[in-house]
Protein backbone atom coordinates (compact mmCIF):
# COMPACT_ATOMS: atom_id res chain seq x y z
CA UNK A 1 0.00 0.00 0.00
CA UNK A 2 1.05 3.58 -0.67
CA UNK A 3 0.48 5.88 2.32
CA UNK A 4 -0.17 9.40 1.04
CA UNK A 5 -0.98 12.40 3.25
CA UNK A 6 -2.88 15.42 1.93
CA UNK A 7 -1.27 18.17 3.98
CA UNK A 8 -2.34 20.94 1.58
CA UNK A 9 -3.18 23.32 4.41
CA UNK A 10 -2.03 21.76 7.67
CA UNK A 11 1.23 20.13 6.62
CA UNK A 12 3.17 23.36 7.17
CA UNK A 13 2.30 23.18 10.88
CA UNK A 14 5.19 20.71 11.20
CA UNK A 15 7.43 23.78 11.42
CA UNK A 16 6.38 24.48 15.03
CA UNK A 17 6.37 22.33 18.17
CA UNK A 18 2.59 22.25 18.56
CA UNK A 19 2.12 21.24 14.94
CA UNK A 20 4.65 18.43 15.23
CA UNK A 21 2.78 17.10 18.25
CA UNK A 22 -0.58 17.16 16.45
CA UNK A 23 0.86 15.62 13.29
CA UNK A 24 2.91 12.95 15.02
CA UNK A 25 3.41 10.02 12.66
CA UNK A 26 3.46 12.12 9.50
CA UNK A 27 6.99 10.91 8.86
CA UNK A 28 5.65 7.43 8.12
CA UNK A 29 4.02 8.67 4.92
CA UNK A 30 5.34 7.59 1.54
CA UNK A 31 4.39 11.00 0.12
CA UNK A 32 3.00 14.28 1.40
CA UNK A 33 1.34 17.06 -0.59
CA UNK A 34 1.24 20.63 0.69
CA UNK A 35 0.37 24.05 -0.71
CA UNK A 36 2.90 26.74 0.26
CA UNK A 37 0.46 29.42 -0.92
CA UNK A 38 -1.55 28.57 2.21
CA UNK A 39 0.31 28.35 5.52
CA UNK A 40 3.72 29.18 4.10
CA UNK A 41 2.45 32.60 3.00
CA UNK A 42 3.42 32.37 -0.68
CA UNK A 43 1.66 33.98 -3.64
CA UNK A 44 -0.70 31.73 -5.55
CA UNK A 45 0.09 29.31 -7.11
CA UNK A 46 2.65 26.91 -5.74
CA UNK A 47 2.20 23.25 -4.83
CA UNK A 48 4.63 20.75 -3.42
CA UNK A 49 4.94 16.97 -3.18
CA UNK A 50 7.47 15.35 -0.88
CA UNK A 51 8.28 11.69 -1.60
CA UNK A 52 10.16 9.33 0.69
CA UNK A 53 11.69 7.61 -2.34
CA UNK A 54 11.73 9.93 -5.37
CA UNK A 55 12.70 7.01 -7.58
CA UNK A 56 9.04 5.99 -7.60
CA UNK A 57 8.14 9.35 -9.16
CA UNK A 58 10.92 8.97 -11.69
CA UNK A 59 9.74 5.51 -12.68
CA UNK A 60 6.17 6.79 -13.12
CA UNK A 61 6.84 9.97 -15.08
CA UNK A 62 10.16 9.66 -16.89
CA UNK A 63 9.89 9.55 -20.67
CA UNK A 64 12.69 9.99 -23.19
CA UNK A 65 11.59 10.41 -26.79
CA UNK A 66 14.31 11.15 -29.32
CA UNK A 67 13.62 14.87 -29.40
CA UNK A 68 14.41 15.13 -25.66
CA UNK A 69 17.64 13.12 -25.62
CA UNK A 70 19.77 16.25 -25.42
CA UNK A 71 18.15 17.20 -22.09
CA UNK A 72 19.66 14.17 -20.34
CA UNK A 73 22.88 15.45 -18.82
CA UNK A 74 23.71 12.59 -16.47
CA UNK A 75 22.56 11.22 -13.13
CA UNK A 76 23.77 14.29 -11.23
CA UNK A 77 21.47 16.59 -13.23
CA UNK A 78 17.95 16.96 -11.82
CA UNK A 79 15.30 17.37 -14.50
CA UNK A 80 11.95 18.06 -12.85
CA UNK A 81 10.05 16.90 -15.92
CA UNK A 82 11.07 13.40 -14.81
CA UNK A 83 9.12 13.75 -11.55
CA UNK A 84 5.70 15.01 -12.64
CA UNK A 85 3.25 15.25 -15.52
CA UNK A 86 4.43 18.65 -16.78
CA UNK A 87 7.21 18.66 -19.32
CA UNK A 88 7.58 22.44 -19.28
CA UNK A 89 6.93 24.53 -16.19
CA UNK A 90 7.72 27.88 -14.65
CA UNK A 91 10.09 28.15 -11.68
CA UNK A 92 7.33 28.14 -9.05
CA UNK A 93 9.69 27.11 -6.27
CA UNK A 94 11.80 30.25 -6.65
CA UNK A 95 9.51 32.38 -4.47
CA UNK A 96 9.50 29.83 -1.65
CA UNK A 97 13.28 29.36 -1.80
CA UNK A 98 13.80 33.13 -1.84
CA UNK A 99 11.44 33.62 1.11
CA UNK A 100 13.30 31.09 3.24
CA UNK A 101 16.67 32.58 2.25
CA UNK A 102 15.46 36.12 3.02
CA UNK A 103 13.52 35.61 6.27
CA UNK A 104 14.90 32.32 7.58
CA UNK A 105 13.07 29.26 8.86
CA UNK A 106 12.65 30.83 12.32
CA UNK A 107 10.45 33.59 10.91
CA UNK A 108 8.16 31.02 9.29
CA UNK A 109 8.05 29.00 12.51
CA UNK A 110 7.01 32.09 14.48
CA UNK A 111 4.35 32.98 11.92
CA UNK A 112 2.86 29.48 11.98
CA UNK A 113 2.88 29.48 15.79
CA UNK A 114 1.08 32.84 15.74
CA UNK A 115 -1.72 31.24 13.69
CA UNK A 116 -2.23 28.70 16.47
CA UNK A 117 -2.30 31.42 19.13
CA UNK A 118 -4.71 33.66 17.22
CA UNK A 119 -7.23 30.87 16.70
CA UNK A 120 -7.04 30.04 20.41
CA UNK A 121 -7.54 33.71 21.27
CA UNK A 122 -10.61 33.84 19.03
CA UNK A 123 -12.03 30.79 20.76
CA UNK A 124 -11.60 32.47 24.15
CA UNK A 125 -13.36 35.61 22.91
CA UNK A 126 -16.23 33.57 21.51
CA UNK A 127 -16.60 31.81 24.85
CA UNK A 128 -17.62 35.12 26.45
CA UNK A 129 -20.25 36.01 23.83
CA UNK A 130 -23.83 34.95 24.59
CA UNK A 131 -25.70 33.02 21.88
CA UNK A 132 -22.50 32.10 20.05
CA UNK A 133 -21.64 28.43 19.85
CA UNK A 134 -18.14 27.04 19.28
CA UNK A 135 -18.64 24.09 16.96
CA UNK A 136 -15.01 22.97 16.82
CA UNK A 137 -12.28 24.23 19.16
CA UNK A 138 -9.19 26.00 17.87
CA UNK A 139 -6.99 23.48 16.11
CA UNK A 140 -4.32 23.94 13.45
CA UNK A 141 -5.08 27.67 13.32
CA UNK A 142 -8.83 27.28 12.68
CA UNK A 143 -11.90 27.67 14.89
CA UNK A 144 -15.50 27.18 13.74
CA UNK A 145 -18.56 28.66 15.39
CA UNK A 146 -22.04 29.96 14.72
CA UNK A 147 -24.66 32.31 16.02
CA UNK A 148 -27.26 30.09 17.69
CA UNK A 149 -29.89 32.03 19.64
CA UNK A 150 -32.45 29.83 21.40
CA UNK A 151 -35.80 28.93 19.88
CA UNK A 152 -34.50 29.20 16.31
CA UNK A 153 -35.07 26.43 13.77
CA UNK A 154 -32.04 24.78 12.11
CA UNK A 155 -33.01 26.18 8.71
CA UNK A 156 -33.31 29.69 10.12
CA UNK A 157 -29.94 29.32 11.86
CA UNK A 158 -28.30 28.35 8.58
CA UNK A 159 -29.80 31.33 6.78
CA UNK A 160 -28.90 33.67 9.63
CA UNK A 161 -25.24 32.66 9.71
CA UNK A 162 -24.89 32.85 5.94
CA UNK A 163 -26.38 36.34 6.03
CA UNK A 164 -23.98 37.44 8.77
CA UNK A 165 -20.96 36.39 6.72
CA UNK A 166 -22.30 38.19 3.66
CA UNK A 167 -23.02 41.40 5.58
CA UNK A 168 -19.57 41.41 7.19
CA UNK A 169 -17.94 40.84 3.81
CA UNK A 170 -19.95 43.59 2.15
CA UNK A 171 -18.91 46.05 4.86
CA UNK A 172 -15.27 45.32 4.09
CA UNK A 173 -14.08 44.87 7.66
CA UNK A 174 -13.21 41.18 7.39
CA UNK A 175 -14.01 38.07 5.44
CA UNK A 176 -14.95 34.75 6.99
CA UNK A 177 -15.76 31.58 5.12
CA UNK A 178 -18.50 29.09 5.93
CA UNK A 179 -18.63 25.33 5.95
CA UNK A 180 -21.07 22.61 6.95
CA UNK A 181 -20.56 20.43 10.02
CA UNK A 182 -23.04 17.67 10.83
CA UNK A 183 -25.52 19.32 8.50
CA UNK A 184 -25.26 22.78 10.09
CA UNK A 185 -23.83 25.89 8.46
CA UNK A 186 -21.00 27.27 10.59
CA UNK A 187 -18.53 30.12 10.33
CA UNK A 188 -14.87 29.30 9.81
CA UNK A 189 -12.21 31.66 11.16
CA UNK A 190 -8.67 30.99 9.97
CA UNK A 191 -6.49 33.90 11.23
CA UNK A 192 -3.11 32.73 9.93
CA UNK A 193 -2.04 35.95 8.21
CA UNK A 194 1.08 36.95 10.20
CA UNK A 195 -0.10 40.57 10.13
CA UNK A 196 -3.36 39.72 11.90
CA UNK A 197 -3.59 40.85 15.53
CA UNK A 198 -5.83 39.96 18.45
CA UNK A 199 -7.36 43.42 18.11
CA UNK A 200 -8.34 42.55 14.53
CA UNK A 201 -10.09 39.44 15.82
CA UNK A 202 -11.83 41.34 18.60
CA UNK A 203 -13.13 43.99 16.21
CA UNK A 204 -14.33 41.31 13.79
CA UNK A 205 -16.18 39.29 16.42
CA UNK A 206 -17.67 42.36 18.06
CA UNK A 207 -18.96 43.54 14.69
CA UNK A 208 -20.42 40.10 13.97
CA UNK A 209 -22.20 40.18 17.28
CA UNK A 210 -23.66 43.63 16.58
CA UNK A 211 -24.83 42.50 13.16
CA UNK A 212 -26.44 39.48 14.73
CA UNK A 213 -28.31 41.64 17.22
CA UNK A 214 -29.56 44.08 14.58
Amino acid sequence: LWFHVDGAYGGAAMLCDEGRTLLHGLGRADSIALDPHKWLFQPFEIGCVLARDPRHLYDAYHVLPEYLQDTQLGAAQVNFSDYGIQLTRSFRALKLWLSFKTFGVAAFREAVTLGFRLAEAAEQMLGTMPDWEITTPARLGIVTFRYAPPNTTPADLDALNLALVARLRDEGLAMLSTTVLHGDTVLRLCPINPRTTEDDLRRTLERLDKLAQS
